[in-house]
């Protein structure tokens, strides 16, 4: 049961663990270089006039503290000491009446000195009772017997006012009896008190050493949380991402433009040199289409050039082959051979050259035969003069003369 009320725990921290970091990562991207740098330093400023300001006031609680330990503490020990002395003053100046007659000027003066420090012993008391509130107690059990000493000292200065010795000798040895436990008891005061005096000088010591140590390390503290974050957003929100970009565009001046530009979806000034650096990726990926049509178009334009010179080439060799033959020919029939033909076929369009050779090979061919089969004495002799200029002299050489003509576009075929 515990182990499945731990893991939903586990797991949401690590949800607000994971919203946290994308939240983050969402305001580096989507935060202006202004504003990131804005918002390393503006904490920093604020913390470094925040500072001082807490750092005073601990230093003015210490100091104020201090101040309260020597105008109280200190001043009330001394008035308890001052008391003592007082207390001591009394009981000497009871004395000294003792030594005066009445009537002397001696013994007027004693006893105003003996009540001026009566006074001064319960002015003395109350002041140390208002600086040391926490020790009211035992000054007014000190205020209470320096009372009852006074007022038995007063009794032994009534008997010395009177010239009454004897009485007022053994009221002062009652009056010893008060003062001196009085005065022991006082003293003993004094010292603790100057004790806890020190005791606590001490501690305000110690207490403003670790205010100054503990501020210091405070300070020092936030001042080094302050720049790893501002040295981390500065490097994932500023330098990471443009170190990047200008990997990227070395890339893309290498040539490389399959890969997508990193930061397109960041609405800072970095996704502003993505965008810049994704035009000049689709410019480059247009200029290589270009010029992959361009030497495919060369590449078809040199292949035609090859095709058409192939053409011209089968052309002239096969108008070649076609005069060469028909030369072949009609030099065979210069030479009265008239049974030659071309046999092989010329090209389609130079083939009817041949068939009219041929044809024109076979009529006379006939012709020559036909005259060669007449007997001479069985046709009439204006018969015979009729036909034979038309056989011999106009039959087969005006046929050479027009297959010479229909020939002549073959040679400059040839020529060419």
């Amino acid at each position: 049961m515990r182990c499945s009320s731990l893991v939903p725990s586990a797991w949401h921290g690590r949800a607000r663990f994971v919203l946290a970091k994308s939240c983050c990562m969402s305001l580096l991207q989507n935060t202006r270089i202004r504003g990131k740098i804005l918002a390393v330093i503006l904490p920093i400023m604020a913390f470094g006039m925040a500072a001082p300001a807490v750092m005073g006031y601990f230093y003015k609680s210490a100091d104020t503290a201090y101040s309260d330990f020597i105008s109280n503490d200190n001043d009330g020990a001394l008035d308890l000491a001052r008391a003592d002395r007082n207390l001591n003053a009394v009981s000497a100046a009871a004395y000294q009446m003792m030594v005066y007659d009445a009537a002397d000027q001696g013994f007027a003066t004693a006893k105003q000195f003996y009540q001026n420090s009566g006074k001064a012993l319960l002015s003395r008391l109350d002041s140390a009772k208002s600086k040391l509130p926490a020790s009211s107690v035992e000054i007014d059990q000190f205020t209470a017997r320096a009372k009852s000493a006074i007022e038995a000292a007063n009794i032994a200065v009534d008997f010395g006012a009177a010239n009454k010795d004897s009485e007022a000798k053994a009221q002062l040895v009652k009056v010893d009896a008060l003062i001196t436990p009085l005065s022991k008891d006082l003293a003993t005061f004094i010292t603790s008190k100057a004790k806890d005096i020190i005791d606590q000088s001490n501690d305000l010591t110690d207490e403003t050493n670790s205010t100054i140590v503990i501020s210091l390390a405070s300070i020092a503290l936030v001042f080094l949380l302050g720049i790893i974050c501002a040295l981390a957003i500065i490097s994932k929100g500023i330098t990471t991402p443009i170190a990047k970009l200008r990997e990227r565009m070395s890339s893309l001046a290498a040539g490389e433009t399959a890969s997508a530009i990193d930061g397109m979806d960041r609405r800072d000034e970095v996704g502003k040199m993505a965008a810049a650096v994704q035009v000049f990726r689709e410019n480059a990926i247009e200029r290589i289409r270009l010029e992959q049509e361009t030497d495919a178009n060369r590449s078809l334009s040199e292949k035609e050039r090859i095709e058409r010179e192939k053409q011209k080439a089968k052309e002239a060799a096969d108008v070649q082959f076609a005069v060469d033959n028909l030369a072949a020919g009609l030099s065979k029939l210069s030479d009265g051979d008239v049974s030659y033909r071309i046999t092989q076929p010329f090209t389609a369009s130079l083939d009817t050259v041949r068939s009219d050779f041929n044809h024109s090979a076979e009529k006379l061919e006939a012709a020559l035969t036909s005259v060669a089969q007449t007997p001479a004495g069985s046709m009439p002799a204006q018969t015979r003069s009729r036909q034979r200029p038309t056989i011999w002299p106009s039959g087969p050489s005006s046929r050479l003369r027009r297959l010479r003509r229909r020939l002549q576009p073959l040679n400059r075929l040839r020529q060419r």
